[in-house]
């Protein structure tokens, strides 16, 4: 099985399968964490309310101690891709627990980014990231502007 959750999202890491298949919502509540976490990489890239509607509970069901910086990031890595693919709906909840929890400069940064992008990047949040430790996040901001 883990094999088979290393090829799926191996084959689908850059390129999402032509059709959100019932078949990847299962695999998404499978005990199989591997398969669970392949699964759910692969649907983050769709364009779906559905999908959305996951990343929402996903964060509010996770667990995730901040301090546990390789389950944030995860968190965040995956909450990023879902925005990324879904950028009609409003995803300022999802793109600011990024900014806030995420430990990775350049996961911040690419919340900053796509908050800018579909214009809801606060003046208070934009001058906060103004001074930002990544040259990137304050290039954004600035260009926000």
């Amino acid at each position: 099985m883990k094999r088979c959750a290393s090829a799926c999202y191996g084959f689908f890491s850059s390129t999402a399968p032509p059709e959100l298949h019932p078949r990847l919502w299962e695999f998404v509540e499978s005990e199989n964490a591997d398969l669970r976490d392949a699964a759910i990489r692969v649907i983050a890239q769709f364009e779906d309310a559905r999908v959305v509607e996951f990343g929402r509970s996903l964060l509010a069901s996770s667990e995730i101690d901040p301090e546990d910086r390789d389950d944030a990031h995860w968190l965040g890595f995956t909450l990023l891709d879902i925005c990324e693919s879904n950028r009609s709906g409003n995803l300022t909840d999802l793109l600011m627990w990024v900014y806030e929890m995420n430990p990775c400069g350049n996961c911040r940064y690419r919340a900053v980014r796509l908050m800018a992008e579909t214009h809801v990047l606060s003046d208070d949040l934009r001058a906060e990231c103004l001074c930002d430790v990544d040259e990137d996040t304050r290039r954004i901001s600035s260009e926000a502007a």
